[in-house]
């Protein structure tokens, strides 16, 4: 829809493809493939600029759709949080690598406490024992 109200405002300008890019200072061959729709997603900057040369503004192209337009800020932000979501994934990973040895080391520890409570009760019988027996 964006696309046809902008070449609406290129008919009632009655500017030549040529005109609005040197005008814009953009490559015609970069205001040419946006007219003909060749550019699927193109930058906000440019087509800011391009209907600026026209007179206009981008509200007037977008205001009746919901299209979204790519800017160089929207693209660092979707890089951002890639990275973000990378990192989150690795850190889920790590944790429950985590949860593994703490597991791990709850049983040892575990096992540790039993056979540390079978020497204190080999020693008491030790003592108990060495107790019992007369004196030499």
């Amino acid at each position: 829809m964006w696309l046809e109200n902008l070449k609406e405002l290129k008919k009632k300008t009655g500017m030549s493809t040529k005109q609005i890019a040197d005008k814009a200072n953009l490559p015609e061959r970069t205001v040419s493939r946006i007219l003909a729709g060749e550019t699927d997603h193109p930058y906000a900057d440019t087509l800011d600029i391009i209907v600026k040369a026209l007179g206009y503004d981008l509200g007037d192209i977008f205001a009746d759709t919901k299209v979204i337009v790519a800017t160089d800020d929207l693209v660092e932000i979707k890089e951002a949080v890639d990275v973000v979501e990378a990192e989150r994934d690795l850190i889920i990973v790590e944790n429950e690598m985590l949860k593994s040895k703490v597991t791990a080391m709850t049983t040892e520890i575990e096992l540790l406490k039993k056979e540390l409570q079978h020497k204190d009760e080999i020693i008491a019988l030790h003592n108990y024992y060495n107790k019992l027996k007369p004196n030499d």
